[in-house]
């Protein structure tokens, strides 16, 4: 395997197993291109961070990226301590291939009041991480980093309303605006900068009483859609 014939080349086989065991997660704090390139990792614990620390040529680093190193013993970098970065961690890989993603719907109609109502979406047609509550309709975010995140609500009642976004149950994008003797739907789209434990939800402001219509009970008209893009 090429990670294996990298690392022979960097630490002899006797090193390797005296310490074999001293693997550790890192995150990568910032990349220094070189020559040689390096890491500058943070370190567990709250201990602080390395810079100058070396990595295998397999990896391409990125910064935020979780990372598997191990502890030499066989420093070979000033500020570098006794580090090496073998690649990605197995919590860095999960996240690589499975990212937060979600889409549901209201399927039945939903009596609005005047003034501001979080949309009861109760139907979950995909949710990678378990991480949204048909209880409350908030979506909870696993992972800190940006999430695009949208959604549509309609009202049958052909009145004036406004499909909006809660960022941890505050307005935090507004769609369009609807004002028309015809029912709407109004559409809202956002990047929003989430941290761990933020929850996002789908609302619909009305200036007096109406029904939020979801057309054929299948999400057509009232639907939430979530989706992790990147660390911020």
């Amino acid at each position: 395997m090429t990670v294996e014939r990298n690392f022979a080349r960097m630490l002899n086989r006797q090193a390797l197993r005296k310490h074999r065991r001293l693997l550790y997660v890192l995150q990568v704090a910032s990349i220094q291109v070189g020559p040689p390139p390096t890491l500058t990792v943070t370190l567990p614990g709250s201990r602080g961070q390395l810079s100058g620390v070396h990595y295998l040529d397999g990896y391409i680093p990125r910064v935020n990226d979780y990372v598997l190193a191990l502890q030499t013993g066989l420093p070979d970098a000033a500020g570098g301590a006794d580090w090496l970065v073998l690649g990605h961690s197995a919590a860095q890989e999960a996240l690589l291939h499975k990212k937060p993603v979600f889409s549901g719907y209201s399927n039945t109609g939903q009596t609005l009041a005047a003034g501001e109502n979080v949309i009861e979406v109760n139907t979950v047609v995909v949710d990678t991480y378990g991480a949204f509550n048909t209880g409350t309709y908030a979506y909870t975010c696993p992972i800190a980093g940006v999430y695009r995140v949208s959604g549509q609500c309609k009202n049958s009642s052909q009145i004036v309303g406004e499909t909006q976004i809660y960022h941890n149950g505050a307005v935090a994008k507004r769609g369009a605006y609807v004002n028309s003797n015809v029912a709407q739907g109004g559409v809202v789209t956002a990047l929003l900068v989430c941290a761990v434990g933020d929850t996002l939800q789908l609302a619909y402001w009305m200036n007096a009483a109406a029904t939020a219509q979801d057309d054929g009970g299948t999400g057509q008209s009232l639907y939430f859609d979530v989706e992790w893009l990147s660390p911020a």
